[in-house]
């Protein structure tokens, strides 16, 4: 299948650590945009509250507030100083609002009077373009939250010039008169909860985002794109050594790097790979030099005779010839048998799925190898086997595994062979053993190879094709199972091990 995303290693590392980076910065810049505006709003809210709350301590504990008409006093300074306020009378009028107010909105009807000492946090109010438009309007097309307060507010008897009487206190240059002449009146204070505060910090998180949002992307895709490098700079080095290997250079290796992680595990697995690749491929040249030399020495003896015997055909001994063809080429015929039947074990992968009895087997392949040994290859075969000793596995090649253990047995053997299986908790256990010469402890793996020769008690003359332990090793292990050469007070002892199985329905 093909990949759907065709980009290199490098890049493709890259391009997700930066999709990656802009997903996670944006989402966490977002937030703590979102945080800022959140805290700033709620202190400007705080103030607002504060500025409410002061104001009317200011002016309502028992004392009096001198006006602006006292040419000898300046104006006193209150906590709505530099917010947006107005304050409106009982009847609806607007009695006092803040400069910004007062000269951009001139015409903006007031807010509505609240009923006596009610606190109103959540009323809003919106402007338009009002009578002057322009960069220093910041009240223009906007809707702010409004804090507003209602109290009772001292009245002040001034005597401007030209007229009498108790005006309502007030930061106007002409004091706003009221029809009666009381010294407190009703009125409900409205304060502007302002939100440049809250902007100019935002405007600094967004500068702080647009800019470093960007540069964090690049600068992490970077270090992916660096980093990757250096991490796929083994894998480099491991393809150009892979591509000068070949079945001439199997020693060579590929370089393992310094770090324990998964590209130094690809490179010792395939350098695993590589020794037993050379192995398998010494291991396939000695057995072929191996069987072309068995191939050769039957192939040439059968010439040599019948060279000779065509040569002077009326001096032949052609019995005695024929004789020594037929032994050659029974000889032929057993080592490629034995070849064939390696080459097909070689390349089995699944394992028998069939149930057999190891001690019925063993049983009558004793009693036919005793019924047939007669003169001088008479051996006294002895047979103890349990019953019910079920393995799983295929018949024939079991008793080829026994038929040659017996093999070897009877060939090397002074006098007697020995069989028995035994079954223990889990396994079944075959012991074939002679009273020959036995097997030095440094060659009883080195008999299992395949054209294995020892010395001249087992030499070719004997019999056999040097294939027999080689193919009873390979199919026992074909079946889960183990074979080795034990300890043994005289001669050799083979033991094969193989799992219990448990026959459905017993």
């Amino acid at each position: 299948m093909r990949d759907w995303w065709p980009l290199p290693t490098r890049a493709r590392s890259a391009l997700v650590a930066g999709l990656a980076c802009a997903f996670v910065f944006t989402l966490g810049g977002l937030s703590a945009r979102h945080f800022v505006e959140v805290r700033t709003m709620e202190q400007s809210r705080f103030l607002t509250t504060q500025a409410l709350t002061q104001f009317s301590f200011t002016h309502f504990e028992g004392t009096r507030y001198d006006g602006p008409n006292r040419p000898d006093f300046p104006v006193a300074n209150t906590s709505l100083d530099g917010t947006t306020f107005e304050v409106v009378l009982d009847s609806g009028q607007a009695a006092i609002r803040s400069h910004n107010l007062a000269t951009y909105y001139p015409g903006q009807p007031p807010l509505p009077p609240l009923p006596p000492n009610i606190v109103d946090p959540h009323r809003t109010a919106t402007f338009g373009k009002g009578a002057v438009a322009g960069a220093d309007n910041n009240l223009e097309d906007r809707t702010f939250e409004v804090e507003g307060l209602s109290m009772r507010l001292p009245a002040e008897l001034v005597n401007p010039p030209g007229r009498s009487g108790y005006f309502f206190f007030s930061g106007l240059t002409t004091p706003l008169a009221v029809p009666e002449q009381p010294e407190y009146v009703n009125a409900t204070v409205y304060v502007f909860v302002e939100p440049y505060y809250t902007e100019r910090a935002l405007g600094g998180v967004d500068g702080a985002l647009w800019i470093g949002i960007p540069l964090s992307v690049l600068l992490v895709a970077a270090a992916a794109w660096t980093v990757a490098g250096r991490a796929l700079r083994p894998v480099g080095a491991i393809r150009a050594e892979m591509a000068e290997i070949s079945e001439h250079a199997l020693q060579r290796r590929v370089p393992v790097p310094a770090a324990r992680d998964e590209i130094a595990d690809l490179a010792a697995t395939t350098n695993a790979t590589l020794d037993r690749l050379q192995q398998a491929m010494r291991q396939q040249q000695r057995f072929v030099a191996d069987a072309s030399h068995e191939l050769r020495s039957p192939l040439a003896g059968l010439r040599t005779w019948l060279d000779i015997a065509r040569s002077h055909p009326d001096q032949a001994d052609w019995p005695s010839i024929t004789d020594r063809a037929l032994g050659d080429i029974d000889r032929l015929q057993a080592l490629v048998a034995d070849l064939l039947l390696l080459a097909e074990q070689d390349g089995k992968h699944q394992a028998p799925s069939g149930f057999v009895d190891l001690a019925a087997l063993a049983e009558e392949q004793s009693a036919e190898r005793r019924y047939l040994a007669v003169g001088a290859d008479a051996r006294d075969i002895r047979c103890h086997a349990e019953t019910e000793a079920v393995v799983q596995g295929d018949p024939a090649q079991l008793e080829r595994v026994l038929r040659n253990l017996l093999d070897n047995a009877v060939r090397h053997a002074e006098s007697t062979v020995s069989v028995s299986v035994t079954v223990e908790a889990a396994t079944v256990v075959l012991e074939v053993g002679d009273d020959g010469p036995g097997i030095p402890p440094a060659d009883r793996e080195r008999v299992f190879d395949r054209f294995t020769r020892l010395d001249d008690a087992r030499a070719r003359d004997a019999g056999g094709t040097g294939l027999g332990l080689a193919i009873a090793r390979t199919i026992t292990r074909r079946h889960g199972g183990t074979l080795r050469l034990a300890d043994s007070p005289v001669g050799a002892r083979f033991v094969a091990t193989f799992l219990r199985a448990d026959v459905p329905g017993s």
